[in-house]
């Protein structure tokens, strides 16, 4: 069959006519799929009062409420104990015997006496060991009542007063907080370690903690209530370098000018700004900037109040705090 050059001419048009055709209309879908896809997933959280306390997070050691040690007085060998480990001692009561060296002495075991009432401790020697005059043979103190040592670096030393509740957890008993209250605090630095000394009791009735165990220590500083807890990377700024957070609006992030009044870790209170009810965006923000469109999703666990000082439990040993308040502004 023969197709004379003008149709074929007129049958390639249609084609290339048909063919752009179809190209702007998948073209047009692509488009709108694209637009659909700018949106950024972020997840939110509905604003609710809570609140948050801040803390010093340090290392202390606890020790035996007035935790003494005592030595030899003579040059000598350990004749025998008369009291041992957790065996309790009056005040002038012999702990250890020892048998002196004194040559042309009149025979007499020397008593090592304890100088207050306790419970020993710890023994340091062993039954036959040779000591000589100051040698330290055993430890005497209060395990009813525990000292902790904490050292308070410079920068923080203004902030903790004598009274001060202290929390803490150890690794030996990681299921409880123990809860104490500052006692004492130095009055200069430590010139080594530019830190301060401070001393915290600690209840010990049950006689679960142990002399010579190290602690996180949490000495409590203030609290802000009637706040609404968010974590600090869901901050953002503003032009002018203050204080925002990203809030949905019918999609929408609008950048929201905050005020902080309290920071601690992670974490931080924002005191006004934020109404109750509004749809925090407490993740993604880092891809968003004012206006951007969204896909916002429930946070699975809201955080909106942390009153409990840092632990992996909330259980407390002592009476409850009651710390000064930062109220949230209205």
């Amino acid at each position: 069959m023969n197709i004379s050059k003008s149709k074929i001419i007129i049958i390639i048009i249609i084609l290339a006519a048909v063919g752009l055709a179809t190209y702007r209309i998948l073209s047009n879908r692509k488009v709108d799929k694209k637009e659909v896809d700018n949106r950024t997933t972020v997840l939110v959280q509905k604003a609710a009062a809570g609140s948050l306390q801040r803390f010093l997070d340090l290392y202390g050691e606890l020790k035996a409420d007035n935790e003494v040690s005592l030595t030899s007085p003579v040059t000598g060998k350990v004749l025998r104990f008369n009291r041992y480990e957790g065996e309790s001692v009056r005040r002038n009561q012999s702990v250890v015997s020892i048998d002196r060296f004194e040559v042309g002495a009149r025979y007499a075991a020397a008593p090592v006496a304890s100088p207050v009432n306790g419970v020993v401790t710890r023994i340091l020697v062993s039954e036959g060991a040779d000591v000589t005059v100051g040698t330290p043979v055993a430890m005497v103190g209060d395990i009813n009542k525990l000292e902790a040592v904490i050292q308070v670096p410079e920068s923080s030393a203004p902030e903790v007063k004598v009274g001060q509740k202290v929390y803490f957890k150890t690794r030996a008993i990681p299921n409880r907080i123990f809860e104490g209250k500052i006692t004492r605090r130095d009055l200069s630095l430590n010139p080594e370690t530019r830190s301060l000394t401070v001393r915290a009791d600690i209840p010990n009735k049950d006689h679960v903690l142990f002399s010579g165990i190290f602690a996180e220590s949490f000495v409590f500083i203030e609290e802000a209530t009637n706040v609404y807890v968010v974590p600090e990377s869901a901050l953002a700024k503003t032009k002018e370098g203050g204080d925002a957070i990203f809030v949905n609006k019918d999609e929408i992030a609008v950048l929201t000018p905050v005020e902080i009044s309290l920071r601690y870790r992670d974490q931080v209170a924002i005191a006004s700004g934020i109404n109750e009810g509004d749809e925090m965006i407490v993740f993604g923000r880092e891809y968003l900037s004012d206006g951007a469109p969204i896909r916002p999703l429930p946070q699975v666990s809201e955080v909106t109040n942390a009153t409990e000082p840092p632990s992996e439990t909330n259980v407390i040993d002592g009476e409850k705090t009651k710390p000064k308040k930062n109220r949230r502004k209205k």
